[in-house]
């Protein structure tokens, strides 16, 4: 029957090559030594003889305590998979017209929420005949943003999809969001559509239209040139 395949490195009497390079245990290379000599010195260290580096020949060798290596080993695995740790998605739903309290609980759980390192899908969904003020659902996710004082970054930026308008924020690393309230949200998109001054033409086509103007003007004076002659 094959024996189970040991984890981790080889240890004291699992060593099998009969010269390794040795590290005492104050991280001295003591050159390559007779296994058994190596083994001898562990033991009156007191500590154990652990193989780190078993692809070369002769094997490393370093004299540790084996019980302290593992966990310190576990450690450094445990904190590596939790760098890699792929953030959760957690979708918040929101009302237009949502009342006070509900609002600050809701903030609070996006807080929460950033603040382990996860995403927030913002959703502000529409019902019946709220859909034709969109502008009321831009207004509350400006709000949010606004109360989170630019502890948030944009994955996704605010977009009417259907009857509802979907936001992705995730945590700000290391400071606060790049970009503005202002820039994400425009004031101008809280308003409805009827309050909202129109955008200025162009530079060309405020250029033309001036042309065009002065062209108009010459044209009169030329004819009213011309009856004077008359």
């Amino acid at each position: 029957m094959t024996p189970p395949a040991q984890e981790g490195p080889r240890v004291n009497e699992r060593i099998q090559a009969r010269q390794v390079r040795l590290i005492d245990q104050n991280g001295d290379n003591l050159g390559v030594v007779e296994l058994a000599e190596a083994r001898q010195r562990s033991e009156k260290a007191g500590l154990d003889l652990v193989e780190i580096s078993p692809n070369v020949q002769p094997p490393v060798c370093k004299i540790l305590d084996y019980g302290r290596y593992k966990y310190e080993e576990q450690k450094r695995q445990a904190t590596a998979r939790a760098r890699q740790k792929v953030a959760d998605l957690n979708e918040i739903k929101i009302r237009p017209n949502i009342e006070q309290h509900d609002y600050e609980v809701k903030c609070r759980n996006i807080e929460r929420i950033l603040g382990r390192g996860d995403k927030v899908r913002l959703v502000v969904r529409f019902r019946g005949r709220e859909i034709t003020r969109p502008e009321r659902g831009f207004e509350v996710i400006r709000r949010v943003l606004l109360d989170l004082d630019g502890k948030f970054r944009v994955e996704q930026e605010p977009s009417m999809e259907g009857r509802q308008i979907i936001m992705v924020l995730s945590q700000a690393g290391g400071g606060k969001s790049r970009k503005s309230v202002d820039e994400i949200i425009p004031l101008a998109m809280t308003r409805p559509r009827s309050e909202r001054v129109p955008a200025p033409p162009p530079p060309s086509e405020r250029g033309a239209a001036g042309h065009a103007g002065d062209a108009g003007i010459e044209n009169v004076d030329e004819s009213q040139s011309g009856a004077s002659d008359l």
